[in-house]
């Protein structure tokens, strides 16, 4: 049971950190050889990602990572700042001790980060959202993201905005965290994620306007082939 988990846990950060990109095919010999093992725990964590939305099962092709169409980002976002807005007023309530040390962390990762790199940016975005997540004490919001995916199903597409826009969102959330503010807090986060959100479902109203349905638009093309990247920004 260790060695499935072990292989889920690692197959799920190389596709979150785009190591396996959507779209692509995931061969179980080959990972099984690379890990070395054989196919069983390999078909056990591909099925456990199927059932997190990370991974689809398809007829006659396998396992391959999945492809995120525009609706189902939208949904995502909608989610995503529901628990997010949660968890980050949860930790405004902690002990002073505590939440001097998380907003502490979340200026670590911040710098560590910088704006120039967008590699390191995103990688410290990542941590940064999920620590809020697992810092937070409601168990139940942790474990529907855990249970679905929601934080890193968004991840996939890679950073929508502009780094120095987003970098000072994240100092007002830290900031408000710092000072035990819960309701700057709330608002810091829900303007963090609800840019975005606006700007992915102003793109759906657009193109359905257009007569397209934006459940066959998948946002990995949008962003390969630049149509229309301004409504990311």
């Amino acid at each position: 049971m260790n060695e499935t988990i072990d292989i889920y846990l690692s197959l799920r950060n190389r596709i979150i950190n785009q190591e396996f990109k959507p779209g692509e095919k995931l061969n179980q010999r080959k990972i099984a050889e690379q890990y070395g093992v054989s196919n069983t725990p390999v078909i056990k964590a591909l099925h456990r990602l199927t059932s997190e939305g990370l991974v689809d099962n398809i007829v006659n092709r396998g396992f391959v990572v999945h492809s995120t169409n525009l609706k189902e980002l939208v949904d995502l976002y909608e989610l995503r700042e529901a628990l997010e807005v949660t968890a980050v007023a949860d930790l405004a309530t902690l002990s002073k001790e505590e939440t001097k040390q998380i907003a502490l962390e979340i200026d670590a990762l911040m710098r560590e980060g910088g704006t120039d790199n967008t590699d390191k940016y995103r990688q410290s975005d990542i941590a940064l959202h999920n620590l809020v997540l697992t810092k937070c004490s409601n168990e139940m919001l942790r474990t529907i993201n855990e249970s679905h995916q929601i934080l890193n199903r968004t991840y996939l597409p890679g950073l929508l905005r502009d780094t120095r826009e987003t970098w000072e969102e994240h100092r007002a959330i830290a900031e408000a965290i710092g000072n035990r503010d819960q309701e700057a807090a709330r608002e810091a986060m829900r303007k963090h994620i609800s840019i975005t959100k606006q700007s992915i479902s102003s793109l759906v109203r657009k193109l359905t306007a257009l007569g397209l349905n934006p459940k066959n638009i998948l946002v990995d093309d949008l962003i390969s082939k630049e149509f229309n990247s301004e409504a990311f920004i």
